[in-house]
């Protein structure tokens, strides 16, 4: 398997579990409520927190229910500037799920140290590709994906010069999932199919 790193901490077999507080848009585009999930995830223990980064008019169409819900929560460079820092004197590292190119831009301009890609977008080739050539780590999120198109994507990451390394998360798109719905052998399956670091997205 390759070897992970996210800002200098090792992860997979052998090293402690790397936990991801998920912020996604729930500070609903307020910086403030942002920097309190970041501070509340750095005192549960985690050890990195994701945001949710796009252009909503790439995200959803504009005549959705949820348009005006996901614009209102975009946050702009300066504002992921002043989380990052943020993040950095709680003593967490922070990144983004990315959908759309741009945003992915965005975030390597700040220093985001990996990408996260959602599994709706395991077949969105062209993200994928400008993703990998970041050259940083990508969490590779399954829930919404075959293992056909796992591999696919896997392919599609492995194929651009300098590739990095993936880890794979099992997640089941059900929400809330009930505990006997969670498949954690899953994983396993994963790891073995795939030789690549596998982790799990709750909710």
């Amino acid at each position: 398997m390759h070897k992970v790193e996210i800002a200098g901490r090792s992860i997979g077999p052998g090293f402690p579990p790397y936990l991801i507080a998920e912020a996604g848009i729930n500070h609903g585009g307020d910086v403030e409520l942002a920097k309190r999930l970041i501070s509340l995830a750095a005192d549960a223990g985690a050890e990195a927190v994701k945001l949710q980064a796009y252009v909503t008019e790439k995200f959803i169409a504009k005549d959705s229910p949820f348009f005006s819900v996901l614009n209102d929560a975009r946050l702009s460079r300066d504002e992921i500037l002043i989380l990052a820092e943020h993040a950095k004197k709680a003593g967490v590292v922070l990144f983004a799920s990315v959908f759309d190119e741009e945003s992915a831009d965005l975030l390597h301009s700040v220093d985001a140290p990996a990408f996260k890609i959602a599994s709706g977008d395991l077949t969105h080739d062209p993200l994928l590709r400008h993703v990998a050539a970041k050259g940083k780590p990508i969490i590779l999120s399954t829930g919404g994906s075959t293992m056909g198109e796992i591999d696919h994507a896997l392919a599609v990451i492995d194929a651009v010069d300098g590739a990095p390394p993936v880890v794979l998360l099992h997640c089941v798109s059900n929400y809330p999932t009930r505990p006997e719905d969670a498949n954690l052998r899953a994983m396993d399956t994963m790891a073995d199919q795939f030789g690549r670091h596998v982790g799990f997205s709750d909710h």
